[in-house]
C-alpha cells in the first residue's frame, strides 16, 4: 500500500456472492437456475465445487467450499431444486470454526467404495 511492501486484502474485507448454476437448454443457450435450483446465497466466498452423488440416489448433488463461510452441501431434489440436508455436516475444522477452502474434489480416496469429499485449505500464521 505504500509502494514498497504487498498487501493483501484477507476474505473478511470483502462481501460474499452467490454461487450461479446454468442449465444447459440443449440448443446452444443456458438458463440461469441459480435462484430456482435453491443455491443462491449471496453468503459464499466459493472458490470450489465438486458434484458428487452423495446420498446414493443416482443423481448428482452440490459440494461448495467457502473461504470463511461454512462449506454448503446442496442435495438434487430431481425436480431441478436442490437442498441442504439437515443431517448434512458443513464441515468445519474439528473446533467447528470455517476454514479458507481454496478448493474440493471428490473421489474414493482410500478404494472403500464409497465417495469422499477432500477440501484444500490455506493456513497462515
Amino acid at each position: 500500500m505504500d509502494g514498497q511492501r504487498k498487501s493483501y486484502c484477507t476474505p473478511e474485507a470483502y462481501h460474499g456472492e452467490t454461487c450461479w448454476l446454468f442449465r444447459n437448454r440443449g440448443n446452444g443457450t443456458f438458463e440461469d437456475v441459480t435462484a430456482k435450483s435453491g443455491i443462491f446465497d449471496t453468503t459464499s466466498k466459493s472458490l470450489g465445487a465438486a458434484l458428487l452423488d452423495y446420498d446414493g440416489d443416482g443423481w448428482p448433488d452440490l459440494f461448495i467450499a467457502n473461504d470463511t463461510q461454512p462449506n454448503k452441501l446442496y442435495r438434487n431434489l430431481r425436480d431441478g431444486s436442490s437442498r441442504m440436508p439437515p443431517s448434512a455436516p458443513a464441515w468445519p475444522q474439528r473446533d467447528g470454526k470455517a476454514r479458507a477452502g481454496m478448493g474440493v474434489d471428490v473421489g474414493d480416496f482410500d478404494n472403500s467404495g464409497v465417495t469422499s469429499i477432500a477440501v484444500t485449505i490455506s493456513i497462515t500464521k
